[in-house]
């Protein structure tokens, strides 16, 4: 069992609260570190969030951090931890990009990172940024080829539906060969051979039910030790379980403002 801490970061989190809870989760002996992503959030908005009973995300929020610079910044100060997005909206970005953002992250942390995706709910989001919300399903499968090929290949080139890339070369390819981790969250719509062949499934939350056929005993018994050691050291955690992978979504208790 791989147990990850999920945590949102912003204007209202200092460099140094960001540097003291990132220690703290890799010293309790967390496996991941997992951050989200969105570019912008909007007072008004049609779409409706999955994972609440209102469909408005719980809090109301303004803004996030970019995930691949909040888990740079991480990476900068841990030396063990997984660092992942949690999710990163792969549909709405350039593939190019993307993978060359991945691919530095993954050198610079000595091979820590893993790519969690989401093909976004948000459909305000991507008409703001210029791009198609039909087809992001398959969308989201052309940028992962694109991006496999940039860190497999030594010349990469691609032409599908959305993207075309010509015979060219990115470096510095990533660490983890043939290259990091791509987890799918709960509720991206891929049909299952995509899954399989891309990646596998990943983060659910525990509003969905799960049943094992073995080894739940045991399962439940670490989640159990984990959620009390999270509790001793001062977190406020909500379980997301998921095949093979538990992660705690996690806020951290503001024990900086005391200090």
């Amino acid at each position: 069992m791989k147990i990850g801490c999920q945590m949102a970061f912003n204007e209202y989190t200092s460099p140094s609260y960001i540097i003291e809870a990132a220690q703290h989760v890799e010293e309790v002996g967390f496996y991941g570190f997992w951050v989200p992503e969105h570019v912008m959030f909007f007072p008004e908005y049609e779409s409706r969030y999955p994972y609440t009973e209102d469909g408005r995300i719980a809090g109301e929020p303004r803004s996030l951090l970019d995930p691949f610079s909040a888990l740079t910044f991480v990476a900068a100060h841990t030396s063990r931890i997984k660092l992942a997005t949690g999710i990163c909206l792969v549909p709405q970005r350039n593939p190019v990009y993307t993978a060359k953002v991945c691919a530095d992250l993954d050198y610079l942390s000595g091979g820590r990172f893993e790519l969690g995706v989401g093909i976004g709910w948000l459909k305000e989001e991507f008409d703001a940024l210029g791009v198609p919300w039909e087809d992001r399903a398959g969308r989201t499968l052309e940028c992962l080829a694109v991006m496999k090929t940039l860190w497999c290949d030594e010349v990469s080139s691609f032409d599908g539906k959305y993207y075309t890339v010509q015979a060219s070369y990115q470096n510095p390819k990533p660490v983890q060969q043939p290259h990091p981790p791509i987890i799918f969250g709960a509720r991206v719509i891929l049909p299952c051979g995509e899954l399989l062949r891309l990646g596998r499934a990943g983060m659910a939350s525990t509003s969905r039910r799960i049943r094992l056929k073995r080894g739940w005993s045991t399962l439940m018994a670490n989640w159990r030790k984990m959620v009390d050691r999270c509790r001793k050291s001062n977190f406020m955690s909500a379980p997301m379980l998921a095949s093979g992978r538990l992660t705690i979504c996690a806020g951290l208790k503001r024990w900086a403002s005391n200090r």
